[in-house]
Order: structure tokens, then sequence, then C-alpha cells
């Protein structure tokens, strides 16, 4: 179980791949029980079940209160704006999605990325 993106979990993901070896982690949260930020907020039922808790410190994105995007790929909807590891992913997500396959997704009411 991991809170934070770092370099660390780069690393490690990276040296898992080049093993060979799958690495598998959960979302520290349990059902509804919404985005974690900090290890002290995962509840004692999530940390008694992981093997291995490794606390990076606060999430990048912790100030938007806002977990990871979640996207319908069987209907082209995005369920769940998110954020992600690198400032505006969402919308080269969607430029990507409107290039290579035609599928135009809606802004970010949020975050606006046109200065306006």
């Amino acid at each position: 179980m991991f809170i934070s993106s770092s370099s660390l979990l780069k690393e490690i993901c990276r040296l898992n791949y080049d093993s060979g070896q799958l690495m598998v982690g959960s979302s520290a949260n349990m059902s509804g029980g919404g985005q974690k930020f900090r290890v002290e907020d995962i509840e004692d039922e999530v940390k008694e079940a992981a093997d291995l808790i490794v606390d990076y410190g606060l999430q990048r994105y912790h100030v938007y209160g806002r977990a990871s995007l979640i996207m319908d790929f069987g209907q082209m909807k995005v369920l769940r704006m998110g954020s992600c590891y690198e400032l505006f992913c969402y919308e080269l997500f969607r430029e990507r999605m409107r290039r290579f396959w035609g599928v135009d997704l809606p802004e970010d009411p949020d975050f606006r990325t046109d200065n306006t």
C-alpha cells in the first residue's frame, strides 16, 4: 500500500518490471471511505490487511482533495474527475482521446486551462 506518488514508488515499480515481477497495490481506503492522503487516516482494517505500508508523505495533489481519474472505456465516459501525477494530466488524457480515437471528453470544471 503506497501513500503518495514519489520517486521511491517509481523506482520500486521499475525494479519489479525489470525483474519480471508483478506488483499489486490497493487504494488505501475501504469502499466508499473516500481518498486517504496520510497513513494515519487509513482505516485500521485496511492497515491490518496490508503486507507493507510505505509512508512517503502527503500525496502531491492532496490540496485538491481528489482521487484518481476513473474512466468507463466501454461508454467513453468520465465517471470521476481526478488528479494525476503531473499537472494537467487530465487535459493531456482528454487531448489524446480526441486525437487518437475521436472521443471528445468534457473539460474539467474545477481546473480550467484556458486562462479564464
